[in-house]
């Protein structure tokens, strides 16, 4: 165990955040005074419901989103916008705001702003990736492997590049042997790290890359796409009753993969692109981070996953460095074990933490198919193989711990007393399970990342319930993680398509909610246990934000 209580960086303002979180808990029911408001039109509608609007103070670090209702109306409470100049933006696939420069509000004052949409010049430039998979031809299958470009950017970045066959095979090659942190664009500050040893390309690269050039700028001598790009439609009805808060994070290079929300409502994320963790406070706007210990200088030091323990600290896996870490919230310092010398070798990559009610924390080893348990009051490990890999997992009340496979579509149980493993197959099979959450009553609640879906275990009766994501008439609904909050509603949301769903279980509606920023490749959802309302922080991993999202019915 080594521990380290130094703090290497400075506190950073978000910009005037006690006053977007005076609101705090509270939703806006349509009584409260309004800041700013308008009508949306364009030259092929009129009253345009579903749009996005987004208002950033000039200069600031806080963009405040909503959402254009049935009479194409966006309303701003005033609870929401301060006094001040704000620049606006809108969502709306095929359509570019007329921009209507500055706006300015006064205390106390009403501002009526009606804004006018145009077609889009460039409708690619506002494709998510979901919507490319759903524009090129090809098979279920060559659309899944090209979905794995998303770990590192959007498939924008490869449709729109002109790399033939050989290109991309080369370029793939290098993609595989670079640690996991995801670089977007252009002028990121994360510069790639090497892996400690050497990934070779599997066969099936060769046919990705053939299929990839078929569709990307390379496949025309004219360099225009040869299929047509399709869109998404607008969301209506509930879903355009939604509050969405994005915070810029100080450090541009900062990848918050997880995000999750303390019992004090304070948001911790370990940063997915370097070996730091991050505490933003929503009362102030504060940002905070400490440089997290190295247990193996040359190997990638990056953060997922995050859990907090009975005494309220988080704890984070630190992947290639082969351990994890707690870090003491009063003491500000971490401390941290590794996994046993037997099991430390250049493969190690630990990915996943789960905390059972007795403080024993399990930690999963991906690459060599290990999970260890780690009793923190005497620092004893115990070690266990799987026989398969595994991704997220939790356990239950009785400390069982419950692992989802992507790799397979299962549900893995390992006795807590015993340690033997059980297989479960998902009712779809090659559902590609992926992370979730255990609810009070020992459900076992995952996403089913490759055919749209969110699952259900029930660990107690062995038994599984799906639900279908919208749109249903494609596989592409993308559920990566899957939460519970306190109304018994589930909450998903994925890398494809932009969307956060709620799912209500007893009725099996589910209610999707556009993010205002393309590609925010959403991971981890975290319910806010600390909020009166229905509402979620997620982390925008390839942008360096932190979102709340706050359902206003």
């Amino acid at each position: 165990m080594t521990p380290s209580g130094r703090s290497v960086r400075q506190l950073f303002s978000l910009a005037v955040g006690v006053i977007f979180w005076s609101f705090l808990g509270t939703p806006w029911n349509g009584a409260e005074s309004v800041a700013l408001t308008g009508v949306i039109n364009s030259q092929n509608e009129t009253h345009m419901e579903g749009v996005l609007v987004s208002a950033k103070k000039v200069g600031g670090t806080v963009t405040v989103t909503v959402v254009t209702d049935s009479k194409g109306r966006y309303a701003f409470p005033s609870s929401r916008l301060q006094p001040g100049k704000y620049s606006l933006k809108v969502r709306a696939v095929g359509y570019d705001l007329e921009d209507p420069g500055e706006i300015e509000l006064v205390a106390d004052q009403r501002k009526e702003a009606n804004l006018q949409l145009r077609g889009t010049r460039d409708l690619s430039a506002q494709l998510t990736s979901a919507e490319w998979l759903m524009s090129a031809p090809g098979t279920m299958e060559q659309k899944q492997a090209a979905s794995c470009m998303l770990m590192c950017h959007s498939l924008a970045v490869v449709m729109g590049s002109k790399y033939n066959a050989s290109d991309l095979l080369t370029i793939m090659n290098r993609m595989r042997n670079y640690a996991e942190a995801s670089i977007n664009e252009p002028g990121d500050l994360v510069k790639p790290v090497p892996l400690p040893y050497r990934v070779e390309s599997p066969p099936t690269d060769t046919k990705l890359a053939a299929y990839l050039s078929s569709v990307n700028l390379s496949a025309r001598a004219d360099g225009k796409w040869g299929y047509e790009l399709k869109m998404l439609p607008r969301l209506k009805g509930d879903s355009t009753r939604v509050v969405i808060t994005e915070y810029d994070l100080p450090r541009r290079g900062f990848e918050p993969h997880d995000v999750a929300v303390d019992a004090e409502g304070m948001v911790w994320t370990p940063d997915f692109g370097g070996s730091y963790l991050g505490r933003l406070n929503p009362r102030t706007g504060e940002f905070k981070e400490w440089r997290v210990p190295v247990l193996k200088p040359g190997s990638p030091g990056y953060g997922l996953d995050i859990q907090f323990d009975n005494d309220g600290n988080p704890w984070f896996s630190m992947m290639e460095q082969g351990g994890v870490a707690r870090f003491d919230k009063k003491k500000e310092g971490f401390s941290t074990w590794k996994v046993p010398p037997e099991y430390d070798n250049e493969r190690v990559h630990i990915g996943m933490v789960a905390i059972a009610p007795d403080g024993k924390v399990w930690f999963k080893d991906s690459r060599n198919q290990k999970v260890h348990r780690l009793d923190p009051a005497t620092n004893r490990i115990d070690s266990y193989t799987l026989p398969n890999e595994f991704y997220g997992m939790r356990v239950d009340s009785h400390g069982n711990l419950f692992l989802a496979s992507i790799a397979r579509g299962v549900i893995g149980r390992i006795d807590a007393e015993t340690g033997e493993i059980t297989v479960y197959p998902t009712p779809t099979p090659d559902s590609g399970s992926r992370r979730g959450d255990m609810d009070l009553q020992d459900q076992y609640w995952f996403g089913e990342d490759r055919v749209g879906k969110i699952g259900m275990f029930d660990t107690r009766s062995t038994q599984f319930k799906e639900w279908n994501l919208p749109p249903t008439s494609w596989a592409w609904g993308s559920s990566y993680d899957v939460a519970v909050d306190k109304n018994g509603d589930a909450w998903s949301g994925g890398q494809l398509t932009d969307y956060v769903y709620r799912l209500n279980p007893h009725t099996g509606q589910v209610t999707p909610y556009l993010m205002p920023t393309l590609e925010a490749n959403m991971r981890r959802i975290s319910v806010d246990k600390s909020a009166k309302s229905a509402a979620i922080w997620v982390g925008e991993n390839h942008h360096g934000k932190i979102a709340r999202l706050e359902a206003l019915q």
